[in-house]
C-alpha cells in the first residue's frame, strides 16, 4: 500500500527504503516550475518578518553543516569569505559555469579560471521548506531555491530578506546576492529579491 497522499498525485517522491514512509503532511510546497500543492502547517508563527528570519540567521550560533574546502571549491569559499561571489569559466569557449571542477563541462577543456560573478540573477525555482531537519541552520519556514546567475549558470541558495509566500517569489524575479558571515571561518552566499 502507498503511503503517499493522494492528494499530491503526480509530485516526485524519491525511492525509500523499505520500511520507510512518508508523512501524510507535504512538509514542503513547491512552486514555480515544480508542481504545487497546499499542506501546510502553522510552525512559521514564531518569527515574523523576513528581517527578523534574516537577522536570526546572522547570529553566531550557526547549527548548520560545515563545509570542507577541497581543491576544486577553495577559491569559492575564498571568494565567499572576502564577500565576492566566484565561479569558474572555460577560457577555450568562454562559457561560466557552476560547481566546481576542473574540467569544462560544455567543452570539456582543462584551460578554466576563477572570475568574480556579478552576483545579479534572476529566480529560476523555489521550495518553501515549513518543516526544517534536526538542528536547521535556518529556522522555518525558509525559501531554498535555485537562482540563474547573468553569467549563465545556477545554483542552489537560499533566499532572504522576504518573507516566504509565493505570492511575493515570482518565478524570473531578479536578485541579487548577500553574504551571511554564519561564523567567524565561513561565509555563505545567499541571494535576495532585488525590489525587495
Amino acid at each position: 500500500m502507498s503511503s503517499v497522499p493522494s492528494s499530491v498525485k503526480g509530485v516526485h517522491y524519491p525511492r525509500l527504503r523499505p520500511g520507510v514512509k512518508i508523512a501524510t503532511e507535504t512538509t514542503a510546497k513547491v512552486v514555480c516550475r515544480l508542481e504545487t500543492h497546499r499542506h501546510l502547517n502553522n510552525d512559521h508563527a514564531t518569527i515574523k518578518t523576513a528581517e527578523e528570519r534574516f537577522d536570526h540567521m546572522s547570529t553566531p550560533q550557526y547549527t548548520g553543516p560545515i563545509p570542507i574546502p577541497t581543491p576544486e571549491t577553495k577559491p569559492f569559499w575564498d571568494g565567499a569569505k572576502q564577500h565576492q561571489l566566484m565561479i569558474q569559466r572555460c577560457r577555450s569557449c568562454k562559457q561560466h559555469y557552476f560547481y566546481p571542477r576542473p574540467l569544462c563541462p560544455h567543452c570539456l577543456s582543462r584551460e578554466v579560471e576563477w572570475v568574480e560573478a556579478t552576483g545579479r540573477g534572476k529566480l529560476h525555482t523555489y521550495v518553501i521548506n515549513h518543516r526544517a531537519p534536526r538542528q536547521p541552520p535556518i529556522p522555518p519556514p525558509f525559501i531554498l531555491a535555485i537562482v540563474e546567475l547573468d553569467e549563465g549558470p545556477r545554483m542552489m541558495t537560499n533566499v532572504v530578506g522576504t518573507d516566504p509566500d509565493p505570492a511575493k517569489l515570482p518565478c524570473d524575479a531578479p536578485v541579487e546576492v548577500v553574504f551571511d558571515d554564519v561564523t567567524p571561518e565561513l561565509t555563505l552566499p545567499r541571494f535576495r529579491l532585488v525590489n525587495a
